[in-house]
């Protein structure tokens, strides 16, 4: 069974309909040889935001006879559908909840359900359902819609790849999150040594590890199982680093007798594997010999926007103000789709977005046009 997570840059740009597009397109592959699964980290399927109560109806998730999904059972009971359309397969609560997480079969019936959508909400949740899901053997895909604040769907053992909807917008804002996930998922990879540093450290450790200080001997300098941006002894031995890359003095009377270390090093690596936060920035922006190690493409999110860059000028810039960076865990992407929204006002835009995609090799990118909410048309 495949796990794919379909991620949008914002509102609106589109990310239900992909999920549409890439649903019915499996489905043809298939043949109506396996089964595949639909399910949303939160809630997916209403026709407007339910959080903004406004904006452009948002497309209908429909699942087909011999599919599955995985929802709340209030969704279930909300439906137009006829109860006799589906068969409820696994309570994942196990009669623990009032509104249980269930998983559903559409059984032979012509349109399909559509229901919204509203499936695991944490890691722990999502790895429980993946697991009842291998079980079942006739599942050959599982399809998220997922969100890019869950920064647990980028961990490997959770989605196996990725589709990408970017919203092209007149807005700033919006337009600097685009470009941040592009250059999130571009990121060159981790050094092997890398992986042992951060596999040894969270072997030894009972608690989940969100830094990690060390040095180009892999010798660890500081441990932190905070949330890094809280962390004030990181902040301690960053600041230590910072000094020492600033002094005049010959580079081995700086290290320091509490420092541990049998040699001198030349470069500095913080793993993180929490959110890259505006005050982690401001701490790390100029420190000498620092490399940055994020653990999954989600923390670097909204950067540009930090730095109040947007646009190619947040891509130009981005070098200046931050160490180099990497990923830890690869990110497997299936395709990018953009959606743009002003008109004539962005074609400036989307050639220089286009430009950008097009330095990542052997990604399909499509432009998706919506001029109805149910209707899909894509065009290479």
């Amino acid at each position: 069974m495949k796990t794919i997570s379909f991620i949008g840059s914002d509102k609106n740009a589109g990310k239900t309909t992909v999920l549409n597009f890439v649903y019915k397109r499996l489905r043809k592959q298939l043949k109506l040889k396996s089964a595949i699964c639909l399910t949303s980290i939160g809630i997916n399927g209403e026709e407007t935001d339910r959080y903004e109560g406004s904006g452009p109806k948002k497309p209908a998730i429909k699942v087909f006879a011999g599919d599955y999904l995985i929802t709340r059972e209030c969704h279930l009971r909300a439906t137009t559908a006829a109860a006799a359309s589906y068969s409820i397969v696994y309570d994942f609560s196990q009669g623990t909840e009032s509104d249980p997480l269930l998983l559903v079969r559409v059984n032979a019936t012509l349109g399909g359900v559509a229901v919204l959508l509203e499936g695991p909400n944490d890691k722990s949740e999502l790895m429980r359902a993946k697991e009842y899901l291998l079980a079942q053997r006739d599942i050959a895909y599982f399809l998220l819609d997922g969100s890019i604040d869950r920064q647990f769907l980028a961990a490997p053992e959770v989605s196996d790849s990725f589709y990408f909807a970017l919203l092209l917008s007149d807005r700033a804002p919006q337009l600097s999150k685009a470009y941040d996930l592009v250059h999130a998922v571009s990121l060159n990879m981790a050094e092997e040594g890398d992986y042992r540093v951060v596999a040894d450290c969270q072997y030894s450790s009972s608690a989940e590890i969100k830094s990690i200080l060390y040095d180009d001997h892999n010798e660890v300098i500081y441990m932190g199982k905070e949330i890094a941006f809280l962390d004030k002894q990181l902040f301690k031995h960053l600041e230590e680093i910072d000094n020492i890359s600033n002094s005049s003095l010959p580079f081995y009377h700086q290290i320091g007798v509490n420092s541990g270390l049998s040699h001198t090093p030349l470069q500095y690596y913080l793993y993180l594997n929490s959110a890259l936060t505006p005050t982690i920035m401001k701490r790390i922006g100029k420190i000498k010999n620092l490399n940055l190690i994020l653990d999954n493409f989600t923390l670097i999110q909204n950067i540009s926007s930090v730095i109040n860059l947007s646009g190619s000028q947040a891509q130009n810039q981005m070098s200046a103000n931050l160490p180099p960076i990497a990923l830890l865990h690869q990110v497997k992407v299936d395709g990018f789709f953009w959606r743009s929204e002003g008109g004539s006002k962005n074609k400036s835009k989307e050639t220089l977005l286009r430009k950008i995609l097009g330095s990542i090799k052997d990604i399909p990118v499509h432009n998706l046009y919506r001029e109805n909410p149910h209707e899909i048309r894509v065009r290479p």
